[in-house]
C-alpha cells in the first residue's frame, strides 16, 4: 500500500517539525533532521503537534478515514487532536509498539478492510509524480506541481538519487535528492514564468558570464530568499536564464554590489 499513492496519503508526526507529508520527507528541513529522540513528549510539544495535525486533517474531506499507526507519545498527539478533526480515526497499534508484529498485522487488516469497503482497486504507482508535484508546490507554491510536472510528462531516474522531468519541449526540471529540491532548466523557467513568481528582472537583453549582480537588478519577487531557484527576465520580459539566488528579492533590489543570482542555464 505504501507505494500506491492514489488512495493513500501518508503523514509523519515528528518533533520539533510537527507534521511532514510523506512526499516531502526528502525536502529541507525534514530531510536534514537527524537528532536523536527519546519518544517522550512534554505538554507543549503535544499541543503544538496536535494543532498542526488537526490543521492538516482539516484540508481533507470528512468522508476520509484516518488510520493512526502510532504508539506512545505519538498516539497521545493523535488522541489530543481527534476532538478537532472531522474524520473517523482508526488506531492500529493496540497498546503495543508500532513495529510489533501485532500492530503491523492490525495495520494491514485495517487498510485491506478500507480498500474492500470503499471498493478501491489496485492502481499504478503514482509515488514519483506525487512526490515531485508536492515538492514543486512546496518550493514554488501551488499550482507549480501541475506546471512543472504536467500530465503526460516522462520521468527517468530514482527518488533517492535524481529524477528528470521531460516533455516534448525537452527537460523542464530535475529533482536532486541530496539537495531535496527541483532544479530548473530554461524550459522549466518558462513554465514557471507563467505563474509570475520567483522571478528576477535585470537591465539588459542577455546574461554575460555566470552571475547576475545586484547592481543590474531592476526588480524581483519579494518572496525570493537566498538559495531559491529563480527565473531571470530581461528588460523586455523574456526568460533569459535560471539559477540560484544569493540574496533575498528585496536585498538584490536595494543593494548596488554583490552577486544576486548564480546562473545555471542561459539563452545563448
Amino acid at each position: 500500500m505504501s507505494k500506491r499513492r492514489r488512495w493513500l496519503s501518508e503523514v509523519i508526526v515528528t518533533s520539533p517539525i510537527g507534521v511532514v507529508p510523506r512526499e516531502l520527507e526528502r525536502v529541507f528541513p525534514a530531510a536534514n533532521y537527524d537528532l536523536p529522540v527519546t519518544g517522550d513528549w512534554d505538554a507543549e510539544e503535544v499541543e503544538i503537534a496536535a494543532e498542526a495535525l488537526a490543521t492538516h486533517l482539516s484540508k481533507f474531506d470528512e468522508s476520509c478515514v484516518v488510520v493512526a499507526h502510532v504508539s506512545g507519545g505519538y498516539e497521545e498527539i493523535v488522541r489530543h487532536a481527534e476532538p478537532d478533526t472531522r474524520q473517523e480515526v482508526i488506531y492500529t497499534c493496540t497498546g503495543q509498539a508500532h513495529t510489533a508484529k501485532a500492530s503491523l498485522d492490525s495495520l494491514t487488516e485495517a487498510l485491506r478492510g478500507l480498500c474492500a469497503s470503499l471498493s478501491l482497486t489496485r492502481a499504478p504507482s503514482t509515488e514519483v509524480v506525487d512526490t515531485l508535484r508536492a515538492v514543486a508546490d512546496f518550493q514554488f507554491g501551488p499550482p507549480a506541481g501541475d506546471v512543472l510536472v504536467p500530465d503526460g510528462c516522462r520521468l527517468t531516474g530514482r527518488l533517492d538519487r535524481m529524477v528528470v522531468v521531460r516533455t516534448d519541449r525537452g527537460q523542464l526540471c530535475a529533482f536532486v535528492a541530496p539537495q531535496g529540491h527541483l532544479s530548473l532548466t530554461l524550459a522549466g523557467g518558462e513554465q514557471l514564468a507563467t505563474l509570475d513568481r520567483y522571478w528576477v528582472a535585470f537591465e539588459g537583453h542577455e546574461i554575460r558570464g555566470g552571475s547576475l549582480f545586484a547592481v543590474g537588478v531592476t526588480g524581483a519577487d519579494a518572496a525570493v530568499r537566498p538559495g531559491d531557484e529563480v527565473v531571470v527576465r530581461s528588460d523586455d520580459g523574456r526568460v533569459v536564464a535560471v539559477g540560484r539566488s544569493k540574496m533575498s528579492g528585496p536585498e538584490m533590489c536595494a543593494l548596488e554590489s554583490g552577486v544576486a543570482v548564480d546562473i545555471r542555464h542561459k539563452v545563448r
